[in-house]
């Protein structure tokens, strides 16, 4: 009971924060339009799709965001859409709409639409034998006021198996009573991540799944039948066809599923074996064309470097709206502003978060041809906020002249401010910059003590950070990717509004004074490779009411949990008590009193833990409570 206790309480400090903390402005109620929708799948299903479009009576999950996370202020996370069929076409209604203002958000869609799901980018999908569900996530798209039709291309998350099979050589009856498909290829339920349709936390690899099926007898003429399977990614996989009463079995060693495509095995039944006579991967498409360019419409062409990027395209009132997507998360992947001919009028505006580019032709007066370069790559992006008549001169003084990094941009609104200059704000507000690092390092001292940073993003390219860089910025909550592998000492140390930290699966260590100083921490996610606590990690964590210790940690270091007041609940998963520093007795110095530690029942033999809620560590001073969990 006290383990889950403790878990509770966690929770309940993650839970805490938004997705980044910042307040954004406010809106006025006037401005407000809702949100229309039209949602079109460019691929078949063989599941519940049938054709292009979705069944009457479809609902979707919608979510919009926009650069200070709740859009406008308002949390529009997992609103439902529910198709309706009006005058022989579909529109999609909700009770409650999204009202949309003159700021750009970023729409994210799913299918079918779960209402248990909190978090679009963690949604819960199962793939088994008895449950085939084409589940689906929409290509992002930018909308705001002034662009409130979102016209959503939805894509398939999930991979389609065929399997064929012929009597070759065979001479028996050939009863078929069972065909399964299966191996490390495939997983029984996994999430979603609908933001950009990856997929992970598998769970049931190696599973064989076998849909019902009716006994047919093996004949000169194809048989089939077909599958929605979640892909790992992995490459081992097989088939079992049941003959007769006997498992006929064929493995493969290099598998290759692939999301919305669809994979077919071509076998032939032979006495004693099953032969592979073809494997094929196909686009599970209808009619989309693989031609270099893209036909927007009869005069519109699109070319150039298209493999970075996925487009999707509408005409209203004779402007062609063309919204690019960055195929990548990583490294703040943003498409690159695009040229055309003299045949049209030209705006395009980008999302600063997203990199989603919105292209919109008017005047249209003959064939137009878009060109797209590429995209531009960030490690980094931050946003600061001025004081009104501040100049970018004066914060950003000791950053310019250290020449540890480019500035590539600083962006007031949609406004790109030229990095030479000097630029006053006439008001104050939120503001963006970028940056690029030499060796994808964030460097020494990058950002110590530039109070005016309230918000960082660290970029999938980034693969260290060294030590001091955020230190005593204002910022309230930190992701660091799996990329980095590279850490230094007290690189938040200091940063006072610091309210949640997410801390990549591959780091080992919470290394020397890492967060100290940041009294406002209320939780972190600690990996389970995580294996030591530095000198001074935590020290005066004032608002941290629990941490977990993974089972793997050897060592707690000096003054590690020193000054944490409201510290109450420590739950320790190694067996063997991890090694104390050697001013132990100050390692856990001004915590909350009467707290609970908590420990693995094996711990009662063999450990030491007792001593840490004894007279001699500051745990028994306070009060302390040892006790067992799973009992």
């Amino acid at each position: 009971m006290k383990r889950i206790l403790s878990a509770l309480s966690i929770a309940a400090a993650l839970s805490s924060c938004s997705p980044q903390d910042i307040t954004p402005p406010l809106i006025e109620e006037e401005t407000l339009v809702p949100l229309e929708l039209e949602l079109a799948t460019h691929t078949v299903t063989r599941a519940i799709v049938e054709g292009t479009t979705l069944p009457t009576a479809s609902s979707v999950g919608i979510t919009v965001r926009d650069s200070y996370g709740a859009y406008a202020g308002e949390e529009y996370t997992n609103i439902k859409y529910t198709s309706k069929e009006v005058s022989g076409s579909d529109v999609w209604e909700c009770d409650s709409p999204i009202m949309l203002s003159p700021q750009t958000g970023v729409l994210y869609s799913y299918y079918p639409y779960a209402e248990a799901c909190s978090d679009i980018s963690a949604i819960s999908i199962r793939a088994n034998s008895t449950v085939q569900t084409d589940f689906m996530w929409g290509t992002p798209v930018s909308v705001s006021k002034d662009n409130r039709h979102a016209s959503i291309k939805m894509n398939h998350a999930l991979a389609a198996v065929r399997i064929t099979y012929v009597r070759g050589t065979y001479s028996g009856t050939g009863t078929v009573s069972k065909v399964s498909f299966g191996g490390n290829c495939i997983a029984v339920a996994g999430t979603l991540d609908a933001t950009d349709g990856s997929l992970s936390n598998f769970a049931g690899k190696g599973t064989m799944l076998t849909p019902p099926q009716i006994a047919t007898t093996l004949s000169s003429s194809l048989q089939e039948f077909e599958l929605l399977v979640i892909p790992t990614g992995e490459k081992q996989g097989k088939v079992v066809i049941t003959i007769d009463g006997k498992d006929y079995t064929l493995e493969f060693g290099d598998i290759d599923l692939r999301q919305g495509h669809m994979t077919q095995f071509h076998l032939t039944v032979n006495d004693g074996e099953l032969s592979l006579s073809d494997i094929t991967v196909s686009e599970w498409t209808y009619g989309e064309s693989k031609d270099t360019s893209i036909k927007v419409t009869d005069k519109v062409t699109l070319t150039g470097n298209l493999d970075d990027i996925a487009v999707y395209n509408s005409v209203v009132n004779g402007v062609v709206t063309i919204t690019a997507v960055p195929k990548t998360k990583g490294g703040f992947k943003e498409v690159e502003p695009v040229s055309i001919n003299s045949n049209a009028t030209l705006s395009q505006t980008s999302d600063i978060h997203t990199g989603v580019r919105t292209i919109k032709l008017s005047n249209i007066t003959g064939n137009v041809t878009v060109t797209f370069y590429g995209t531009y790559c960030y490690d980094l992006i931050t946003e600061f906020t001025v004081n009104a008549g501040e100049s970018t001169k004066m914060l950003y003084t000791y950053v310019s002249s250290s020449n540890k990094a480019k500035i590539l941009r600083i962006r007031e609104g949609d406004t790109d401010i030229p990095v030479a200059s000097t630029h006053t704000w006439a008001e104050g507000g939120k503001h963006i910059l970028r940056y690029s690092f030499t060796n994808h390092t964030v460097p020494y001292d990058m950002f110590n003590d530039v109070t005016a940073i309230t918000a960082i993003e660290i970029g999938d390219c980034v693969t260290a950070l060294e030590s001091y860089a955020f230190k005593g910025t204002s910022i309230e909550r930190v992701v660091i990717p799996e990329t980095v592998t590279s850490f230094g000492s007290s690189l938040f140390y200091n940063c006072t509004k610091l309210k949640h930290a997410v801390l990549p699966k591959g780091i080992t260590e919470i290394y020397d004074s890492m967060f100290r100083g940041c009294t406002s921490l209320q939780s972190i996610d600690i990996p389970d490779g995580v294996t030591r606590f530095g000198d001074y990690a935590f020290d005066r964590c004032s608002s941290l009411a629990s941490i977990i210790l993974p089972a793997g940690v050897t060592y707690v270091g000096n003054y590690c949990f020193s000054d944490c007041s409201n510290l109450r609940h420590i739950v320790s998963f190694p067996v063997k008590t991890p090694t104390l520093g050697g001013n132990y007795r100050y390692n856990f110095s001004k915590v909350a009193s009467n707290g609970v530690l908590a420990v693995p029942a094996a711990a009662k033999t063999g450990s030491n833990y007792s001593y840490w809620v004894s007279s001699n560590i500051n745990l028994g001073s306070y009060g302390w409570t040892l006790v067992y969990m799973d009992e």
